[in-house]
């Protein structure tokens, strides 16, 4: 006890070294730099993972943009190869071809409903808008060549009526209505019946048989131009209806570059 006391370290009154003391504070372990270290690792990986999560969502988004593009690619195919066909062939060949063009739309739109767009939710029914507008398209740009050629028959039917219309008879006639027409046969008849001569009977029978020829030729003409009135108006119908098809298309097409946020291959066929 004597030589505690002595030591200039020790306490007077209690004998504690305060070298010692010291020394066993500063030996204890930094709990606190190792907790902060461990909570920097565990943040990192944190922030790796979700990386890697988030950057694999966008890539699974991408893919499924892609293979809209790619459906989309082949919709336009399918249409431009059509409309090379009509450039280079004949009418006829164009729409002998044509059902299995639209087939192939069909078929593609099948596959479109399978795609998975479950992280770009409506981009499935907004591809499938656009391939079903490029069928719509195509089978109207069909409708309007088939209207064109109906169009197209029935002006060479009324076509040859232009000499008789160019004639002074044939002016008379249709000048003439329906009711004086028929008037001018009652005439006729009657003079048949009353006819005392076999004479006089052939020369009515003549006089009828001329005022139902150009009764018929009248009518026929008249028909004609009926034809190409209804043809006209059919030829119009199906230029709106490929106009709204063509437009439907665009409508598709942005819809589809909105909902991807991206430009997308959309087909701008006949521009206005």
């Amino acid at each position: 006890m004597s030589e505690m006391q002595r030591s200039p370290d020790n306490c007077v009154k209690c004998g504690v070294n305060f070298s010692s003391a010291a020394l066993s504070v500063m030996a204890r372990p930094r709990k606190r730099g190792k907790t902060y270290a461990v909570a920097g690792v565990i943040g990192l990986s944190i922030l790796l993972v979700a990386g890697g999560y988030f950057g694999l969502i966008e890539y699974r988004k991408q893919a499924v943009i892609d293979e809209a593009g790619h459906h989309m690619r082949a919709a336009n195919g399918y249409v431009a190869e059509m409309l090379d066909e009509k450039a280079s062939r004949t009418t006829a060949e164009f729409l002998e071809k044509l059902p299995r063009r639209i087939q192939s739309l069909d078929d593609l739109n099948a596959r479109v409903l399978a795609m998975d767009d479950s992280l770009l939710p409506g981009l499935k029914g907004a591809t499938a808008d656009y391939i079903r507008a490029s069928r719509a398209f195509l089978s109207g740009f069909a409708d309007m060549q088939r209207a064109e050629i109906s169009l197209s028959v029935a002006k060479a039917g009324h076509a040859a009526y232009d000499s008789y219309v160019s004639s002074h008879q044939g002016r008379s006639d249709l000048a003439l209505s329906d009711a004086q027409i028929k008037a001018e046969l009652d005439i006729a008849t009657a003079k048949h019946e009353s006819a005392s001569t076999m004479s006089e009977k052939i020369t009515a029978l003549g006089i009828s048989a001329k005022i139902l020829s150009r009764s018929r030729t009248r009518l026929s003409y008249l028909s004609s131009l009926d034809d190409v009135n209804e043809a006209s108006r059919q030829a119009e119908m199906a230029k709106r209806s490929f106009e709204a098809a063509r437009d439907e298309l665009s409508t598709a097409g942005r819809k589809l570059s909105e909902l991807a946020d991206e430009p997308m291959p959309v087909q701008p066929w006949f521009d206005k």
